[in-house]
């Protein structure tokens, strides 16, 4: 039989010695361990741009970790705001430049590194944010992927990062990121105002269409019968209906803006909505709360109509002085009942 390692090629050359392999190994042990590299093409810096080179994931990492954050202060401000104000579309452009970075990531080679990996998951971690349940059986298996690769990689997510959202604890971190204190970037309201139209001046509430809502001039009810507690209800309710109104008035099928279209039957209707309620809001501004509880909502409503406006700053002095000054309304309240009482 014949053998076949007969045929491998033998080296002419000697073997090395036991000493002299292990001479070598001290050199490159030493080597390693001082981190020297091997030669000139094997330069840190050089290393460096091969791995950047491979895996185009890593120079994302940094602006991905910046669009989260600037998403997440513009989140308790987009929650509130008017879906047709510039703060809305503000807002809008800050998550657009979110999920741009996402998708350009998404859209990138397969990794070849364990950071490039890291990046990439990162990236669809953010995509899951929030979406991840026992309905949504899809978003279950992306997540168990998403959630391995992180373990794997070790790779941080962003301090903002809320969770996945079948965290037992998601909801209350969810909720405490909407009721902070909001921000939106300046390049973003500026883009939003250089795409916006000019907005016609604001009408006060002590305008004459206000004054004849609340009096009863109008075909509109006298506001000033209504009890303070029916005019809660009914801000919250207008103030929904306009929005429905108006947001509805994006729909296709309402047809173009145009005389003889539903579209603007909508935004009219809306308006309507919306001028009732801000004649609401200043009748409630107008009246004394008989108790804490009509106090709290009455400085609500005021707050709400301020951030509805777009006018931050007076939302923010509303609330600032809102105790105090509900306190002191509660207390003339009382004290008129009890001389009213006395006198009775």
């Amino acid at each position: 039989m014949r053998n076949p390692l007969s045929r491998v090629a033998r080296s002419t050359e000697p073997k090395p010695t036991l000493g002299q392999r292990a001479a070598a190994l001290k050199v490159t042990a030493a080597r390693v361990m001082r981190r020297e590299p091997v030669g000139p093409a094997a330069r840190s810096d050089d290393r460096s741009a091969a791995t950047a080179e491979a895996d185009p994931h890593l120079v994302y990492r940094e602006p991905i970790f910046a669009a989260h954050a600037e998403a997440g202060d513009c989140r308790p401000i987009d929650n509130v705001a008017d879906p047709f104000s510039i703060e809305s579309k503000a807002c809008q452009h800050v998550a657009w430049r979110l999920w741009n970075l996402l998708d350009e990531v998404a859209d990138l080679p397969a990794p070849r590194t364990l950071d490039g990996l890291g990046v990439l998951a990162v990236a669809q971690a953010l995509y899951l944010e929030g979406t991840v349940c026992a309905d949504t059986p899809e978003a279950l298996r992306q997540a168990v992927l998403v959630r391995a690769a992180l373990s794997v990689t070790g790779a941080a997510l962003p301090p903002g990062f809320m969770g996945f959202g079948d965290e037992p604890e998601f909801r209350e971190r969810e909720q405490a990121a909407l009721h902070r204190i909001g921000r939106i970037p300046a390049w973003a309201m500026k883009q939003a105002r250089a795409e916006c139209p000019a907005k016609p001046p604001e009408v006060p509430l002590s305008s004459p269409v206000a004054n004849e809502l609340r009096s009863g001039t109008s075909a509109a009810p006298n506001l000033s019968l209504v009890p303070l507690e029916s005019l809660f209800a009914l801000a919250d309710l207008y103030d929904g209906g306009s929005r429905h109104f108006h947001i509805g008035a994006f729909w296709p099928k309402t047809g173009d803006q145009g005389p003889q279209s539903g579209k603007d039957l909508l935004i009219e209707e809306g308006d309507r909505l919306s001028s009732m309620f801000d004649a609401i809001v200043e009748e409630i501004a107008q009246r004394e709360p008989a108790d804490s509880n009509e106090a709290d909502q009455q400085g609500e409503w005021l707050m709400r109509k301020a951030i509805a406006g777009g006018n931050w700053e007076k939302a923010a002095a509303i609330a600032a002085k809102t105790p105090a000054a509900m306190e002191r309304a509660f207390a003339r309240s009382e004290a008129a009942s009890s001389a009213k009482a006395k006198r009775a």
